[in-house]
């Protein structure tokens, strides 16, 4: 063993961090895509896309603030990250490309360039 299974399953309570974005609230759905940001190997990134980060990552990006866009924009590009045969598609197979798209087109408004820098990573990431 890597010893990365055990970080998985011992540091970082997932389900939570999802449950967190899920929330009716601004300020728990960005801090839960903070959250996001900061898992560091691959198999926690597996491990919170397939505890459901995808879904509210998208909604953040289809109807945050512009702080809340920029932050899951970061997220998923950060969970995006690194090789993984499942990671990229579940992300897809959840609607991520128009969001991030939007960003980049700078629709309703966005205008944030770190928010768009992080939408094109992480589409070239998919």
């Amino acid at each position: 063993s890597t010893g990365e299974e055990d970080l998985v399953d011992d540091h970082v309570d997932y389900a939570a961090i999802v449950d967190k974005m899920l929330n009716d609230s601004d300020v728990d759905r960005m801090d839960g895509a903070a959250m996001c940001k900061q898992v560091l190997s691959s198999a926690q990134r597996d491990a919170l896309v397939y505890a459901g980060a995808a879904p509210p990552l998208i909604a953040l990006l289809r109807d945050g603030s512009v702080e809340g866009k920029t932050i899951a924009a970061t997220a998923v590009a950060e969970l995006l990250f690194g090789f993984s045969e499942t990671r990229p598609q579940a992300f897809i197979d959840a609607g991520v490309v128009e969001p991030l798209v939007a960003l980049l087109r700078g629709e309703n408004g966005y205008n944030d360039t770190d928010g768009k820098i992080r939408a094109a990573s992480a589409i070239e990431r998919l």
